[in-house]
């Protein structure tokens, strides 16, 4: 961080990334942020709601042209993307992370339609 680099060397570099903030270590951590805290939410629910994210995620017909896509090997265009993918969701003095907002938005859209919450 910035405290230590002025506090023993003097300077503050301007874009420093360890400076970023982790809001989420993963995206179970997202989910029991969404589904709520004061809640015991079992493993399985949390496991469960990661995979709907992950299944949504990974669906090409919800691709961005943008993005970069992947010829498998029955010709399908795909982006594979793993939950490694979401790990250490950041904010920083640049803004917050594109993974995080894409993130809150799909965790906002399930937890909406009841999808992830427990009963």
């Amino acid at each position: 961080p910035n405290e230590v680099l002025y506090a023993y060397y003097g300077f503050v570099p301007e874009s420093n990334p360890y400076d970023d903030v982790v809001l989420f270590d993963d995206l179970q951590d997202v989910f029991k942020c969404a589904i709520g805290s004061n809640e015991i939410v079992a493993e399985e629910v949390l496991e469960g709601a990661v995979a709907d994210f992950m299944d949504a995620v990974n669906d090409p017909n919800l691709m961005d042209n943008d993005e970069e896509k992947v010829v498998d090997g029955s010709g399908k265009r795909t982006l594979l993307r793993t939950e490694d993918d979401f790990k250490r969701l950041t904010i920083n003095f640049e803004g917050i992370d594109g993974r995080l907002v894409t993130v809150l938005d799909a965790v906002s859209q399930m937890v909406q339609l009841g999808k992830s919450v427990p009963e």
